[in-house]
């Protein structure tokens, strides 16, 4: 149930991208210069990558390790000032954790899930996965990719309907595995 969740909100979020930057919907430069390095949503969605890195780091500390996991937590909260203080780009690297961490929540789902056509779905995953970890390591690609669409650049269109054709697997992959059992 959470798989196919997660799955549809994935592929939700990336159909209204794709229709945002494919049919031009962003058209203040100003918004999409300052979005990248949003503090507080950036903030939220760092919370939100923290208490979730945690929780799986958590599920590897095993053993002896396992007193390490009140120190995990204790981290959290520390981590989440030091990267509100410090981080430029905040809401842009944010993006790219939920991107990571999804598309790797979502490929173990699709594994246990059994869907057919993984390598498909897997694939879907991954490129999202890599996007995420692009958006990590330059966020100013995020910034680009707006001001891209507010500017009306000819890839804009290609990169719409990438992100429509991977919305569309997210949301429609999950519910062929139930019709498949």
């Amino acid at each position: 149930m959470v798989f196919r969740a997660l799955s549809v909100g994935m592929g939700l979020a990336l159909v209204a991208a794709g229709v945002a930057v494919g049919w031009g919907l962003l058209r203040d430069e100003s918004k999409a210069k300052a979005l990248p390095r949003a503090r507080l949503a950036g903030e939220a969605l760092a919370v939100i990558c923290l208490v979730w890195s945690a929780y799986h780091g958590c599920l590897m500390l095993e053993g002896g390790l396992a007193v390490y996991r009140k120190v995990l937590w204790v981290m959290v909260p520390v981590t989440a000032i030091l990267v509100y203080s410090h981080l430029d780009y905040l809401f842009a690297r944010a993006l790219g954790g939920v991107l990571v961490l999804t598309a790797s929540q979502l490929l173990h789902g699709a594994f246990a899930a059994q869907v057919p056509g993984r390598f498909l779905y897997s694939l879907t995953c991954y490129l999202v996965g890599l996007w995420g970890m692009s958006l990590i390591a330059c966020p100013w690609w995020f910034r680009d990719l707006l001001l891209g669409a507010v500017r009306g650049a000819s890839w804009r269109r290609p990169v719409a309907a990438l992100s429509l054709a991977a919305g569309a697997v997210f949301v429609l992959w999950p519910w062929l595995s139930r019709q498949a059992s």
